[in-house]
């Protein structure tokens, strides 16, 4: 479907061909989707004048901040440490070791 574009809009998309600063042309792009008319005929053009724009919008935002890290780490203290008996291990060997045996 043709697109019927005005006279303000095919100026907008010279001024963003002539543009070479990214800051520049992300300002031809947004006069143009300011002044493109909104009507079937332009949907497709209107989706890549956004795309557009987000694409040289997120270079100007740097990169992406990480993912949330891991909490401190648990840290088990000898006092509080799970006694645990070893399988195979004979209740002697537990008692001497300072371990309770394991029922």
């Amino acid at each position: 479907m043709p697109a019927n574009l005005s006279p303000e809009y095919k100026a907008a998309e010279a001024a963003f061909r002539a543009a070479r600063e990214p800051k520049e042309r992300l300002d031809c792009l947004r006069e143009m989707l300011r002044t493109i008319p909104k009507h079937k005929g332009t949907d497709r053009l209107q989706g890549d004048i956004k795309a557009r724009i987000k694409q040289l919008g997120e270079e100007f935002a740097g990169p992406k901040k990480g993912g949330a890290r891991g909490g401190p780490p648990r840290n088990i203290s000898g006092a509080a440490a799970p006694r645990l008996h070893a399988p195979g291990e004979n209740r002697e060997v537990a008692v001497e070791s300072g371990r309770e045996p394991h029922e």
